[in-house]
C-alpha cells in the first residue's frame, strides 16, 4: 500500500526475530524484502551493498542457503531489478534468466512469472517493446493459472504500456481496463495509481 515506514518496521522486526534464531533462511528471505522495499523508494544502492556485505560476512551460511531455490529466485529477481534501474542491463538479464532456470528446475511458478515480468521490463527499459510482450504475456498466463491477481495485474499494466508505445492503442485501451479493474478489486493503490498515469498518456494520444 506504498507505506514504506510500516514496511521497513516490520521487515526489521522480521529481521531481528529470525536472527535471533539463527534461522538463516528467513533471514535471507527478510533480506529480500527489505531490498524491494528499498527499490520501490528509488534506492538502488542500499540494498545491493547489504546483500553483498550479508554474503561476505557469513560465508559458512551459503551453501545451507543455496539449497533453498526459493530464496534464491526472489534474491536474483530483486537484484536484477536493482541492476536494470542502475542501467546495467546484462547484469539485469543474466539474473532474471537465473532465476528463470531456478524456476523451472524447482517448480517455482510464481519466481517463474516474477522472472519473466522482469525480462519483460528489462526489454522495454531499453525501448525494445515489441521482445518485451511476449515475456508480459507468458507471465500473465502463469500468474492467472496460480491466482496471483496482482501479478496479473501487473502484466496487464506492462502490456499495456508496451502496446501504447507500439501504437496498438486499441490492445493498449484494454490492457489498461483490465489492469486497473484487477488493482482496484484488491486494493493495490501503489500499481492504481501507476495505471491511471499510464491511462492519461494514453488519452494523450
Amino acid at each position: 500500500m506504498s507505506d514504506y515506514v510500516q514496511a521497513r518496521a516490520a521487515g526489521a522486526r522480521a529481521l531481528a526475530g529470525a536472527h535471533a534464531q539463527a534461522n538463516h533462511l528467513d533471514e535471507a528471505n527478510c533480506l529480500a524484502q527489505l531490498g524491494l522495499i528499498a527499490c520501490r523508494q528509488g534506492d538502488y544502492v542500499r540494498p545491493k551493498n547489504g546483500t553483498a556485505r550479508r554474503c561476505s560476512s557469513s560465508p559458512n551460511k551459503l551453501p545451507a542457503l543455496a539449497k533453498k531455490a526459493s530464496v534464491r529466485v526472489r534474491a536474483l529477481n530483486g537484484l536484477g531489478i536493482v541492476y536494470r534501474d542502475q542501467g546495467s542491463f546484462d547484469e539485469a538479464r543474466q539474473c532474471h534468466e537465473g532465476a528463470l532456470v531456478l524456476s523451472w528446475t524447482s517448480g517455482n511458478l510464481k519466481g517463474e512469472a516474477e522472472a519473466l515480468n522482469n525480462l519483460g521490463a528489462t526489454a522495454a527499459t531499453q525501448r525494445r517493446f515489441f521482445d518485451a510482450l511476449p515475456h508480459y504475456k507468458e507471465s500473465m498466463e502463469i500468474n492467472r493459472l496460480i491466482g496471483d491477481r496482482v501479478g496479473e495485474g501487473n502484466c496487464w499494466g506492462n502490456l499495456a504500456h508496451s502496446y501504447l508505445m507500439t501504437g496498438n492503442y486499441g490492445q493498449a485501451l484494454v490492457s489498461f481496463q483490465e489492469a486497473l479493474h484487477i488493482h482496484q478489486s484488491v486494493g493495490n493503490r501503489w500499481n492504481e495509481i501507476n495505471i491511471l498515469q499510464g491511462w492519461v498518456a494514453f488519452t494523450r494520444n
